[in-house]
Parts: structure tokens; C-alpha cells; sequence
């Protein structure tokens, strides 16, 4: 039998080119989530601009939503008034995946629905009606806008070097009036340590950075979180922008930064149902 060695050599490096594409490649972050446990405690963030330089809760906890178990993410204001009837957020997340299921808001309610494969269907309802709307994707995709995401970031495997790849499913609503839902590629990374005082307390931290792949998408948000590293992996302060306001944010996050006023940690660690 003839063996052509220019071809067999050209086959071996196209191979080993592939396998090294796959070996490298970023993960996803349904695929690295993996943790069979859920942090439960209450949070109280305060600072930045204006409206968001009052104090704050951010809420998390297991409870039960159509007879199934889920994973809450709260927001709301310590002091309710009329100015931040806004501040009222509630994404209530499948428990495993940490995919959102509802999001319910002062200005509409979102509902998920995943049975069909590789689409997920959005009913939005609000004061006007409902509106529904279908969407082809073959990912997971997760909150960027609302508790939800602190949910998210607070239950990845975080350490120097880690990134991820996520989608999401943007959209102004409740936030605003358009119903338009866009998918967006974000990538999530830890690019740095520091340690930070905390309420007259030094605590390490990771410098979680969250941005659209596509550095030029503008309709997507922009984030950079410092996260502790001990249980129960929570948000120590952080900047939140619009992806197209990264730049300048970069440049200059002082007066934009939300810093943590206290914690109270209702259970580090809670063991979930495993996986079926």
C-alpha cells in the first residue's frame, strides 16, 4: 500500500492543531457552575451616583416557586420612598442552573420557558397585557441586569486566570418599554487580586471583570466586581455601566464605586438537591 507522507503530515498537524483548539478553549459557564450548594445572606451596598447613593439590599436565598425549588435573588431599598420604587428587583432562578425562570419588577414580570429544545420562550406582562416572544438559542442564558447576576458570579469557581463564556438575553424590559430581546455573548474573568478594608476589616478579594465578547457591542453592560474569596463569596464593592460607557469607566470608577455597608449571613452553605 502507497502512503502519501506530505498529506499523512498535513492530516497530523491540521489534528493536532484541532485538538490543541479544543483543549484551550474558554468554558462555558454552565459548564463550570458544577457547586452543589447555594449561599444564603443579605447584603447592604450603598454609594455611587445618583440614584444609586442610598443603601440597598441585596438578598439571596433558597425557597419554592410552583411546587419546585429555586434559588431567590432580592434588591430592594432599606429606605422605600417614591424615588427608588425601582429598586424593587426579584429574579427567582433554577436551582441547578441558575437560569432565570421569573423576574418580577415594579414595572413588568418576565416569565422564562425552556421545554422545547434549543429555544427559550419570554412572556413580558405588565399594566398593558402580555406580550410573548421565542428565541433560537442552544445555550444557557443568565441575568445581567438585577440580582441575578450577583447570584451568578458569587457561584463560579473563581481564581486567578479563570474566565468563562455566558449568553444572555437583553432586553429593556422592565426596565424601559421596549419588549425587543437581543442575544448577547458576554465573558466573565477574574483579572486581579486585592485586599480591600471592609467595615475597618481587610478582606482578599478577586477583581471579577464581566464585558461583552465583542468589544464593540454597546448594548450590553459593563461590570467590575471585587468578590471575597471566602464563603459566602460575596460582592465587596463594584462598578456598573452600559458596555458603551466601559472606556471611560475604566479610566475613572471612583465616584461610580458601590461599596458593601454590612453583611449578614443568614447559611454560608446550603447542600441543593443533586442533580437527576
Amino acid at each position: 500500500m502507497e502512503v502519501n507522507f506530505e498529506k499523512t503530515i498535513k492530516y497530523l498537524i491540521s489534528l493536532s492543531v484541532l485538538v490543541s483548539f479544543f483543549s484551550f478553549a474558554t468554558p462555558r459557564v454552565e459548564d463550570v457552575l458544577g457547586r452543589d450548594f447555594h449561599n444564603e445572606y443579605i447584603l447592604y451596598i450603598g454609594g455611587g451616583p445618583v440614584p444609586y447613593d442610598g443603601i440597598a439590599a441585596y438578598h439571596f436565598m433558597l425557597g419554592e416557586e410552583n411546587g419546585d425549588q429555586v434559588y431567590r435573588a432580592f434588591h430592594y431599598p432599606v429606605n422605600p420612598n417614591k424615588d427608588v420604587m425601582d429598586w424593587f428587583d426579584n429574579d427567582i432562578l433554577e436551582l441547578n442552573t441558575l437560569r432565570p425562570l421569573y423576574k418580577k419588577h415594579p414595572g413588568g414580570e418576565i416569565n422564562y420557558d425552556y421545554s422545547v429544545p434549543g429555544e427559550v420562550s419570554l412572556t413580558f406582562i405588565n399594566d398593558s397585557g402580555k406580550v410573548k416572544k421565542k428565541i433560537k438559542t442552544d445555550s444557557h442564558n443568565y441575568v445581567t441586569s438585577g440580582p441575578g447576576l450577583m447570584a451568578l458570579v458569587g457561584h463560579l469557581p473563581l481564581k486567578l486566570g479563570f474566565e468563562a463564556l455566558f449568553s444572555t438575553l437583553s432586553t429593556q424590559f422592565p426596565y424601559g418599554p421596549s419588549y425587543d430581546v437581543d442575544v448577547i455573548e458576554y465573558i466573565v474573568k477574574v483579572v486581579g487580586e486585592e485586599s480591600i478594608n471592609v467595615r475597618n476589616t481587610i478582606k482578599d478579594s478577586y477583581i471579577v471583570e464581566l464585558a461583552p465578547l465583542d468589544e464593540t457591542e454597546k448594548r450590553g453592560i459593563y461590570m467590575k466586581a471585587w468578590i471575597s474569596k471566602d464563603a459566602p463569596n460575596a460582592l465587596l464593592q463594584s462598578v456598573y455601566a452600559s458596555s458603551a460607557q466601559r472606556k471611560v469607566v475604566e479610566k475613572n470608577y471612583a465616584d461610580r464605586l458601590m461599596k458593601v455597608k454590612n453583611a449578614v449571613k443568614i447559611q454560608s452553605i446550603f447542600k441543593a438537591p443533586k442533580k437527576t
